[in-house]
């Protein structure tokens, strides 16, 4: 959703005033929401407390410690300001790698605990497209989505749980842009695509009514798009604060006060930024002295502050564009870290030239999917999906669900998706040279090498240890884990892809049942083809039957092969008890493998084919077993 000419959004996160401020959210809000122009509103809130304890709560002490942060609880608002000036600017030094100040605008505001819902007030001044809760501002949850039609999220110990998000809103435009399309266009109503109980709101988007059945919409459980970005590095200090809707300093702790001239307020903040200018003089950079003492003037010096910032600007590092994925290829690799965008149809209709049959590379149930480029060089493989088809609504949900919680080497990257007419396109990262299918049963292929088997196993396997076990937003199944859904590069780097059936479990050890079982036959793990039941375990069995056909050549179910050899599995489970697989190895391999290797993959096959899904190993051993990092004894 970035680029050129796109309107900036306003990003609220808000946080509880306390000794120590959690960065969490912030944190969070910088590396996977916020974008280059965008400005960050940073919320401090002040909770309302009585006159017979201390501030926030806290019992008041007597002692010499009166004079440090004790002490300070009792002081008068302009005096709270100022120490909460000091600890955010302090907060903002250790965030230094995580942004570009000369691309994002960050602004501070202390306001005061308020029944009525002062973050939603906030937001609807600011005209916010998201608000970020810290996890110790639950409180002002259902307030925010009562009240609010944007984004809100809530960040708990680097979880994320979404409260209210809507994937097909665009950008919010300008006024001048609004106030025309308001009178130009006809306005319907679009069912709200989060789980909350809100009403429906108006939009000029399309109406969800028409591809979706709101009962399934409301079935699934949106996660955040959780990236792995690429850190910036900032400068330590800049003017933070929100000089606008500023109000009196008066002692009523309902009023909104305005954080304004605070960035000399703390002694440590001004002997760390004169620290960092003095290690910084030989820049040959004239910079004005800076940080007065706590007791001095409160005044922020403007100059001093864009001086810091050129400066910072002339030091920082220049990103690179990400290595290219293929080196046969060399295609340019989408960045890691960007949420995935919105196109219009007319951009992918120009990207793969109409859809030309030229650019055609697949079909199945879904839809039909073509190579495309985008005009910054982007190779893309665009999948669109069948009109009016449930399977290809349910699956297209899944998949933006899944892929936008997800980035890895070893996953086929979601760049964007298209909802416009009654067409549901997404649009991925283009894998130049097809898949594990392909390459294993094709006709006129060049076998596969030994090497290339091993490292494809191990690809795949880095691919669902991350899904299961390192996704920050909880555990995911794929599902329909087979050859066809392993791509692969001219590297024979593996990458797992499409995610149609794709489930993100809401808890530890979560499974459920499903009313319908669905998936690929030769795949399905004994439980689930049995009760339904839903676990990473499912993907394990899946993974094994992989790794079966990596060793021997053959196909999950082959009709063509003798009664007792049609299903592999059935074929493969008593010779891998019997370590009697290795009589079996694909005869294409023509013997040129190494038989340690080929013992390790059969004995993880074994282990990922038990009929007990509570015996199968997590991926992580798995993928060390592979790797010959742990003994198979």
């Amino acid at each position: 959703m970035s680029g050129i000419g796109r309107s900036s959004d306003v990003v609220v996160v808000v946080v509880r005033a306390a000794k120590e401020i959690s960065t969490t959210a912030l944190t969070w809000a910088l590396t996977n929401v916020v974008q280059p122009g965008d400005c960050v509103r940073l919320l401090v809130v002040i909770p309302i407390h009585t006159s017979s304890k201390g501030l926030w709560g806290i019992p008041y002490f007597h002692s010499d410690c009166a004079t440090g942060y004790w002490g300070f609880m009792s002081g008068t608002i302009v005096e709270q300001k100022e120490y909460i000036a000091g600890i955010c600017n302090q907060m903002m030094h250790q965030l230094n790698h995580v942004y570009d100040p000369a691309k994002v605008t960050v602004k501070m505001k202390v306001v005061f605990e308020s029944k009525d819902g002062v973050v939603a007030a906030e937001a609807k001044r600011t005209q916010a497209q998201w608000v970020v809760l810290d996890k110790r501002m639950e409180c002002e949850a259902s307030s925010c989505t009562e009240q609010l039609d944007c984004n809100v999220v809530l960040v708990k110990n680097s979880e994320m749980k979404v409260l209210r998000l809507n994937l097909i809103e665009p950008r919010r435009p300008d006024s001048e842009m609004l106030k025309h399309s308001k009178s130009t266009k006809k306005r319907c109503k679009v069912p709200n695509v989060t789980p909350t109980s809100s009403p429906e709101k108006l939009s000029s988007m399309p109406s969800l009514d028409k591809f979706v059945s709101s009962t399934f919409m409301s079935d699934i459980d949106w996660e955040p798009k959780v990236m792995q970005a690429s850190p910036l590095v900032l400068g330590q200090y800049h003017n933070y604060y929100d000089d606008s809707d500023s109000e009196s300093d008066s002692e009523n702790h309902s009023s909104v006060t305005s954080m304004e001239d605070n960035l000399s307020s703390a002694d440590e903040c001004g002997k760390l930024l004169k620290d960092w200018l003095h290690r910084s003089s030989s820049k040959s950079m004239n910079v004005k002295p800076v940080a007065r003492q706590f007791s001095g003037s409160r005044d922020v010096n403007v100059d001093l502050c864009r001086n810091v910032r050129e400066m910072i600007s002339l030091n920082r590092n220049v990103r690179t564009d990400p290595p290219p994925l293929c080196s046969v290829c060399c295609h340019k690799s989408p960045s890691v870290g960007k949420p995935p965008r919105l196109f219009t149809f007319a951009e992918l209709e120009r990207a793969t030239g109409g859809f030309l049959q030229a650019n055609f590379l697949a079909e199945g149930g879904y839809g039909s999917v073509h190579r495309g480029v985008l005009p910054d060089g982007q190779v893309i493989a665009v999948k669109q999906h069948k009109l009016g088809s449930s399977q290809g609504d349910r699956e297209f949900c899944s998949e933006v669900q899944a892929l936008s919680c997800a980035q890895h080497r070893n996953i086929v990257m979601l760049i964007g998706y298209c909802v416009e007419d009654g067409r549901w396109l997404l649009v991925y990262e283009y894998i130049c040279n097809g898949s594990l299918d392909l390459h294993l049963y094709g006709r006129n292929q060049i076998p596969l090498e030994w090497a290339a088997r091993r490292k494809i196993a191990v690809g795949a396997a880095r691919g669902l240890r991350y899904l299961h076990e390192e996704c920050r937003v909880g555990c995911i199944v794929h599902r329909d884990l087979r050859p066809n859904n392993i791509l692969l590069t001219h590297d024979f780097e593996a990458l797992v892809g499409d995610f149609g059936l794709a489930r993100v479990q809401v808890g530890d050890g979560d499974s459920g049942a499903e009313s319908k079982t669905i998936g690929t036959f030769g795949y399905m793990a004994p439980e689930y083809a049995q009760t339904g039941e839903v676990s990473e375990k499912a993907d394990v069995y899946a993974f094994g039957v992989v790794l079966v056909e990596l060793v021997t050549g053959r196909k999950a179910v082959d009709i063509c092969r003798p009664k007792g050899e049609q299903c592999l599995t059935e074929w493969a489970r008593p010779l891998l008890e019997e370590n009697g697989l290795s009589k079996h190895v694909d005869p294409c391999l023509n013997k040129c493998y190494s038989e340690r290797e080929v013992e390790g993959m059969m004995h993880c096959a074994s282990l990922c084919l038990q009929r007990d899904p509570h015996s199968r190993p997590p991926m992580s051993k798995l993928l060390r077993l592979l790797e010959g990092d742990i003994s198979m004894r």
